[in-house]
């Protein structure tokens, strides 16, 4: 967070248009968030591995990259994202406004360079966001004295080198960038700057573990009594779970009142927290809350879900993307193959697959055994019914025993002719 993320870099990558962290690539989905605990992490894999060579075209999620991929855990997310390629698009238009601005003074046409100037003066301040925003803030002020001392606007040079000192001492106007009287006056102001007069302001934030940022320096966490150069400066906080705050400030003289500062939370991690209330008591809004995440978490293509007994012999993971989830998949110790009995994702789908998990094969077991020893043998079903089916076969075979044979019978016709 903060300088870690590079002040520099980022002026780098704005000059030379490469895309920041967080652009992402359309033609390949991003790894897995991932919802478990580390020991259910290779159960996801495997059995989403399997599923996927089983099926015609499948794939699991992060197998398009096999063996690079690495699943984030969503207990340790959402960290800081970094810095987005829309958030870098304001600097890469500063720099572009910078070199047309020192292609006009060349030409010696001022005031088209500081039209420039101004737009880039503005877009700058409104980046503060972005760590190493300042450095920008900063160029552009020296330019801006640069060119207003060309047009013979000294107190307008004066007052942007003392903005472009307070952003970044470090900074200094060389030779080869400006006149002679102009580089006097710049080391002048910058060691005017480093000794002036300053003033103190107690900043506070709403969110745990705020950590502040005055011109990109850190200054710790929230609470804290700062005390700055009188002039304008630029302030960031950051926090996690929260979006950065920034502003550029006016720091008099003295002390301030006391300032508390409300962070605004960050939408990945309130569409976090959506799925995970989806996925405790409102199963059936599932799909739309993964949807949710995905799109406000760009970097992930995909959102698996575990589910385990205590013991890890039964499991289900669930597997959604931007298309919806997936009915749950069935994992037990006693099948290696996994199983998904519903075609679809719906809440009696998961509703049943939970149902299972919580009833093991060994306890169902367990409790058939113990049915036997405390039912008498006289009272166990399957007694009565071997012994029904023994008087039915008993039965049919006396009467098939005591059944009489048929009788044949004997006519006899005696002809009247036959007697005389």
């Amino acid at each position: 967070m903060g300088l870690v993320r590079g002040c520099r870099v980022y002026l780098v990558l704005a000059l030379l248009g490469v895309p920041a962290r967080g652009a992402g690539q359309a033609s390949e989905p991003g790894p897995p968030l991932f919802f478990g605990t580390p020991a259910e992490l290779s159960i996801a894999q495997r059995a989403l591995a399997i599923e996927g060579a089983r099926e015609l075209g499948g794939s699991a999620p992060g197998d398009h990259r096999e063996g690079q991929v690495v699943w984030v855990s969503a207990d340790n997310w959402p960290p800081d994202p970094g810095v987005t390629s829309a958030e870098l698009a304001p600097l890469r238009e500063v720099a572009q406004l910078l070199s047309a601005a020192r292609r006009s003074a060349a030409r010696l046409d001022e005031r088209s360079a500081l039209r420039s100037l101004a737009a880039a003066q503005r877009l700058a301040w409104e980046a503060l966001s972005v760590p190493g925003a300042t450095a920008f803030c900063a160029e552009v002020e020296l330019q801006l004295a640069v060119t207003a001392a060309q047009a013979g606007r000294w107190e307008l040079a004066a007052d942007s080198l003392a903005r472009a000192a307070r952003l970044d001492a470090s900074r200094r106007l060389l030779a080869a960038e400006a006149s002679p009287a102009v580089v006097a006056l710049a080391e002048r102001v910058f060691r005017d700057a480093a000794s002036g007069a300053e003033g103190e302001w107690p900043i506070s934030a709403d969110a745990e573990r705020a950590r502040i940022f005055v011109d990109d320096v850190d200054h710790g966490f929230a609470p804290q009594r700062v005390r700055l150069r009188v002039g304008s400066h630029a302030l960031r906080i950051e926090a996690a779970g929260h979006l950065p705050y920034h502003a550029r400030i006016e720091v008099a003289q003295g002390s301030r009142p006391a300032q508390r500062f409300v962070l605004a939370p960050d939408p990945r991690a309130l569409a976090k927290a959506a799925l995970q209330s989806a996925l405790q008591h409102d199963p059936a809004s599932l799909p739309a809350a993964a949807r949710a995440l995905l799109m406000a978490a760009g970097e992930f293509g995909s959102i698996v879900i575990v589910e385990s007994d205590p013991g890890l012999a039964r499991s289900l993971v669930l597997s959604c993307d931007a298309r919806g989830c997936r009915a749950p998949l069935w994992l037990s110790a006693e099948r290696r193959q996994p199983s998904r009995p519903a075609l679809a994702f719906d809440a009696d789908s998961l509703q049943a697959a939970r149902a299972w998990l919580r009833t093991p094969q060994a306890a169902l077991v367990t409790r058939a055994a113990a049915a036997r020893a405390v039912t008498p043998i006289w009272r166990r079903w399957y007694v009565w019914s071997a012994l029904a089916a023994l008087a039915v076969g008993t039965g049919a075979a006396t009467a098939a025993v005591l059944a009489a044979e048929p009788t044949r019978a004997l006519r006899v016709v005696v002809d009247a002719g036959q007697l005389r």
